[in-house]
């Protein structure tokens, strides 16, 4: 699991203070408990990591099907946005769909998109 540091502000002689360890996209992460030491510094652990599992070896053959699969599904998705995009707007009007509802669902599917394409590896 990737976990992220998150500070306020950047490293520097004002460097930002600690916010939170969260995993992507944002999630808090209770990772360990914070104890003072002697010298007066806060610690903050344990943590402990798994090895992240090797990256599967594809074929040459084997990642162009893999990516075209990819890309069937994302455009599959982006088919469904584009008829969502066109649909949304009569189901805010008829009262249906609140606006905030049709905007929470678009983004999702549109999240599904760049999750897809990051997870797969495939950037188009």
């Amino acid at each position: 699991m990737e976990v992220f540091i998150v500070l306020d502000g950047p490293p520097g002689p004002d460097a930002g203070r600690f916010v939170q360890l969260e995993t992507h996209p944002g999630v808090s992460v209770v990772a360990g408990e914070w104890k003072r030491r002697a010298d007066g510094f806060w610690r903050l652990g344990p943590f402990f990591t798994e090895p992240s599992p090797p990256a599967p070896d594809f074929s040459a053959g084997e990642m162009a099907q893999r990516i075209d699969r990819v890309n069937a599904a994302c455009a599959e998705l982006a088919r469904e946005v584009a008829v969502r995009r066109r649909a949304y707007p009569r189901f805010v009007a008829s009262g249906r769909l609140s606006q905030e509802k049709a905007d929470q669902q678009l983004a999702v599917l549109e999240d599904a998109i760049a999750l897809l394409r990051e997870l797969s590896g495939v950037s188009r």
